[in-house]
């Protein structure tokens, strides 16, 4: 024997799917966002090691180029002081001569 339903049943059945089918939606839905949030967490992980190996190599870096630079200019102006000693003892030279040939 087949139940005959309501017209009364009927929309409370019909509401009951309608919320059923809405919750499994919206579960469906914020299971897309979680899954789409962990990816992007996951990215901005793998963003940030890899910038701070960057940071981490650039400090390395600039402490190598650090150490190299005291014994650089040392040596340079080094060069540069001989250089201009012998500029001016070259011009103390030049004026000494003609100091002597005045006399």
């Amino acid at each position: 024997m087949v139940k005959q339903y309501t017209l009364m049943e009927k929309k409370e059945m019909n509401m009951e799917r309608a919320k059923y089918i809405f919750v499994c939606g919206l579960i469906a839905l914020l299971g897309w966002k979680n899954y789409s949030l962990e990816k992007k967490v996951n990215m901005m992980g793998s963003m940030n090691a890899d910038l701070y190996r960057q940071v981490n190599d650039n400090s390395l870096m600039l402490d190598n180029i650090m150490q190299q630079i005291p014994p650089e200019v040392e040596r340079i102006s080094r060069r540069i002081a001989k250089e201009e000693g012998i500029k001016l003892f070259q011009e103390f030279r030049d004026n000494f001569n003609k100091l002597s040939e005045g006399k």
